[in-house]
């Protein structure tokens, strides 16, 4: 069974994110990576206080 990107994430046990900065931004790419990963209540929660990150490095 295929896990999803943000399965794949949370599972890892460290990360590297090596990219160039573009503009004084990051590629389109990465931006989309980014996107995928970062899905409301599986990489974060929010609470009253604002985001709360689930998952830990």
């Amino acid at each position: 069974m295929r896990r999803s990107i943000t399965e794949q994430f949370i599972s890892a046990d460290g990360y590297i994110i090596v990219a160039p900065m573009w503009n004084y931004g990051v590629p389109p790419m990465l931006k989309v990576y980014i996107d995928a990963v970062c899905i409301a209540r599986k990489a974060f929660r929010m609470t009253e206080n604002g985001a709360d990150g689930v998952i830990s490095v």
